[in-house]
């Protein structure tokens, strides 16, 4: 069988159920749908329909699921009703998960609801990419497929999303949290990007505990431990945490992966991605300090070494950007030249 063509006539079937589903919403919404799977995350916000998102959102003080409840109409049949408690779930608990998704990005969260449009527009578009399939979070996983569908996804790589698997997690699928963990002990490990991304973004400690006993494994694969790394900090600062212990508790920024991910989370990788050797380990180490213990990130708040005033201003970041912000913002306008430079480099990086 030629392999594209049976790609291509999967995806024609889907582009044209979609299609026929669009024209059944408003223009405004259709548009907002569109570009929900195609927009960068940070600029969906210019889209009207995004704008007004986050207008209800900013004026009531609702939660997004109030919204989307409401105005169900709009979306009906984008998201299988199967799947809707869970993407409620989801857009609930947003800003608990990662504010932006670049490889070339800085760990921020925040707590408005109305800062992430573009995170609720990304749960939007892969709630429905795991609707059109027709199968719960088990059969997405394990289920079977015809054989056209089965080399589609050897051109689409992902059968089932993070945010449906973190949902799924919290609301206590039992059969997928016992399925993860087969996958994690398994012989010849078979946990992907999508799965690590899930577990982050849940609660779940019991699968916390598996996957850093997987990140420990003395046999454990450079790929695979950067794949576990680098996607720490997408969801939960809970599990962030757990995770960053690990590393810290084993000596594990001795390896190049490790470093590259550390790299990745405090936005170093955007002017040090070819000089990784001359970030410290005791870099990292302030971090972590910094992430756990309030009175030492304020101190450093005040500090003339740049390290430990970016780490600093990072550290409240993790928790929630509203605040690194505004300190940022108060040291420029009140800090010494060299406090100044860094909190305006902070700023420009946001």
């Amino acid at each position: 069988m030629d392999e594209y063509k049976a790609y291509r006539k999967i995806q024609d079937r889907i582009d044209k159920e979609e299609n026929a589903l669009l024209k059944t919403y408003p223009n405004e919404v259709k548009e907002f749908l569109q570009a929900a799977g195609s927009y960068h995350i940070t600029t969906i916000v210019k889209v009207d329909h995004a704008q007004a998102i986050r207008k209800y959102l900013l004026e009531t003080g609702n939660k997004p699921s109030t919204y989307f409840k409401e105005h169900k109409d709009y979306y009906k049949g984008w998201i299988r009703d199967e799947f809707l408690d869970s993407f409620y779930y989801a857009v609930d608990n947003v800003i608990y998960y990662q504010h932006t998704d670049s490889s070339y990005r800085r760990t921020l969260r925040s707590g408005a609801y109305e800062d992430n449009i573009g995170k609720i527009a990304a749960i939007i578009s892969a709630f429905h990419k795991d609707s059109i399939w027709g199968k719960d979070a088990m059969g997405l996983l394990c289920g079977k497929f015809i054989e056209e569908e089965e080399i589609y996804f050897t051109f689409r790589r992902d059968r089932i999303h993070d945010y449906l698997i973190a949902a799924e997690l919290d609301r206590g699928n039992k059969e997928l949290e016992d399925y993860l963990e087969d996958q994690i002990f398994g012989e010849g490990t078979s946990v992907n990007y999508e799965m690590i991304r899930g577990i982050m973004m849940s609660k779940s400690t019991r699968l916390y505990e598996a996957l850093g006993k997987l990140l420990l494994a003395a046999k454990l694969q450079e790929g695979l431990r950067q794949s576990i790394c680098e996607n720490m900090d997408c969801g939960r600062e809970e599990a962030f945490l757990y995770f960053y212990k690990i590393l810290i508790d084993n000596d594990m920024f001795r390896f190049s992966s490790v470093i590259r991910a550390g790299a990745t989370w405090t936005g170093i990788i955007n002017t040090e991605s070819s000089k990784l050797d001359r970030i410290s380990k005791k870099m990292f180490e302030l971090c972590y300090e910094y992430l756990t213990n309030l009175d030492a990130r304020k101190a450093a708040l005040s500090s003339e070494d740049s390290m430990e005033l970016y780490m600093a201003l990072w550290a409240f970041g993790c928790h929630d950007s509203r605040d690194s912000s505004q300190i940022a913002k108060d040291i420029f306008a009140n800090g010494t030249p060299h406090q100044r430079l860094v909190a305006m480099y902070y700023l420009l990086e946001m």
